[in-house]
């Protein structure tokens, strides 16, 4: 687990006040209390972040006098060290021709916000530190989790933005255990089969998610076709058809074979045999009896004969 001490913090900060620690020299002292563990990182003209397991520490430059107006990333002014189960909200806002990536947090920098300013092209990387700071710290061991489970099956999947969303729509206990790129109603995503259903996620391009899941119990059938560098896995469930497009001819065999498997396998574990209808005609003729005799209740009948007819 990271995190200073209550002295390392207090010599640290002692440091930071006298102006002449630079963001290197602090990484450095990171490194020898044992808090290296740094996971992304974006320098902004007035400062850095640095995005830890358990810490948000923003480095505040020292602005130069003169007509730039610009900062002196060698010297550093203030550093706000962001407990990240304290954080409440990440985000970049626009004001005028400035970009600022914004951290909340209770009783952190100015009305409890701490800031940086970013360049139009640093978007793209503040994105990827408020998707990070988004998670929470059990999602972000369940992330890890998946990252795991991937890597093992296919090493090559690249579709990091939805993989970012499984831990939210996958269940606590749900293992992925096959995994493949493709396109489905116009957006590009992953086909994840988990030991429980087919799900389809694609993130999009700005916000929101896509999301459409087949449990294996009404998968009818699996079938997929190849052209010269792609193909097309057809799924049939509960009278609806899934064309998934775009998947690599490498991988399309084997994950519709795979998935015929768990279709094949779940009949199996959900058939069970019909009661006889002679047998249940008994019960309804011995219901029918207890209710002619005032034992049960029209109601209770009706719910009783409801349960046997529900066993065809």
């Amino acid at each position: 687990m990271l995190g200073f001490g209550k002295k390392k913090t207090e010599d640290v900060s002692k440091a930071i006040e006298s102006s002449d620690v630079s963001s290197e020299k602090l990484l450095e002292f990171n490194k020898n209390s044992g808090n290296s563990s740094v996971l992304l990182t974006l320098e902004g003209k007035d400062g850095k972040i640095f995005v830890m397991e358990d810490l948000v520490r923003i480095n505040k430059y020292k602005q130069k006098i003169g007509l730039t107006g610009k900062w002196d990333s060698s010297k550093i002014t203030k550093t706000y060290e962001i407990p990240r189960n304290t954080i409440t909200q990440v985000k970049v806002i626009d004001i005028l021709n400035t970009h600022q990536l914004q951290v909340s947090s209770p009783n952190t920098g100015f009305g409890g916000i701490a800031t940086i300013l970013i360049s139009k092209e640093q978007k793209a990387e503040a994105e990827e530190i408020i998707a990070m700071l988004s998670l929470s710290p059990s999602e972000s061991k369940r992330l890890k989790e998946i990252r795991s489970q991937i890597a093992r099956i296919n090493p090559l999947i690249s579709n990091e933005k939805e993989i970012r969303e499984l831990p939210e729509i996958l269940h606590s206990d749900e293992v992925i255990e096959n995994i493949v790129a493709g396109s489905y109603k116009g957006g590009f995503g992953v086909l994840v089969a988990t030991d429980k259903r087919l799900v389809f996620v694609d993130k999009g391009m700005l916000w929101g998610s896509k999301v459409e899941d087949f449990p294996y119990d009404r998968i009818n059938s699996i079938q997929y076709e190849t052209g010269m560098l792609m193909g097309t896995i057809k799924i049939h469930a509960s009278g609806n058809k899934a064309d998934i497009q775009n998947v690599a001819n490498t991988l399309i065999k084997d994950f519709a074979e795979f998935v015929r498997l768990k279709i094949s396998s779940k009949s199996d574990v959900s058939f069970e045999p019909k009661q006889p209808a002679v047998d249940m005609l008994s019960q309804l003729e011995h219901l029918a009896k207890l209710r002619d005799q005032g034992i049960l209740t029209e109601e209770e009948f009706n719910e009783q004969k409801a349960k046997i007819l529900n066993k065809l």
